[in-house]
């Protein structure tokens, strides 16, 4: 009994470690976005990606996630969307590791229009370390409208 709680207590801290590590992983590319370094925010994402984001864009690769980058950021010097972080406020976010290699994390925040959202991301640890593989968000609004 007592070496299962020992065992219990090590995958748990192992597990702290690991979602620690993902955090920060994420942290970084938001980081990166936020501030407009696209090839800098696009290194955190794996070769192999999907990135969709209900009713707007999608990108399979690191350089349709770079030009789509690119092109917020234009849209933010144009004044048509707001920079960084400005309107978007974090409802909640939670890291589940499913192994010692693959994490999700589901973010609930508010746009900078107000609408809700909801973003999962997918992250899996490579030979070069975290990579984000899979990004999904679905925007209250988007959803509506395409009904």
């Amino acid at each position: 009994m007592f070496l299962a709680a020992l065992a219990l207590q090590a995958a748990s801290s192992a597990d702290k470690d690991y979602v620690a590590e993902v955090r920060a992983h994420l942290d970084a590319e938001q980081a990166a976005f936020r501030s407009g370094r696209c090839s800098e925010a696009v290194a955190h994402w794996a070769l192999n990606l999907s990135m969709v984001v209900e009713g707007h864009s999608r990108a399979s690769s690191r350089e349709e996630l770079e030009t789509l980058c690119n092109r917020i950021m234009l849209m933010v010097a144009e004044g048509k969307i707001p920079s960084g972080a400005a309107g978007q406020r974090i409802i909640s976010q939670k890291i589940t590791m499913l192994s010692a290699d693959i994490a999700y994390s589901i973010t609930e925040r508010l746009t900078p229009a107000g609408d809700r959202s909801s973003v999962t991301k997918v992250v899996v640890r490579t030979a070069t370390g975290w990579q984000i593989a899979h990004m999904h968000e679905a925007i209250a609004s988007a959803l509506t409208k395409s009904k």
